[in-house]
């Protein structure tokens, strides 16, 4: 079955993030806090 590579590649959790240690612990904080924006 097709399915697009951003969706087949796309990082499940914040571990998986490769080399976006600030994206990851900018989102991490965010939830924690419960600050996340629509966007």
């Amino acid at each position: 079955m097709y399915q697009v590579l951003a969706r087949k590649y796309r990082p499940r959790n914040f571990n998986e993030l490769v080399g976006q240690n600030h994206v990851s612990r900018a989102l991490s904080s965010a939830l924690e806090r419960g600050r996340l924006h629509h966007a």
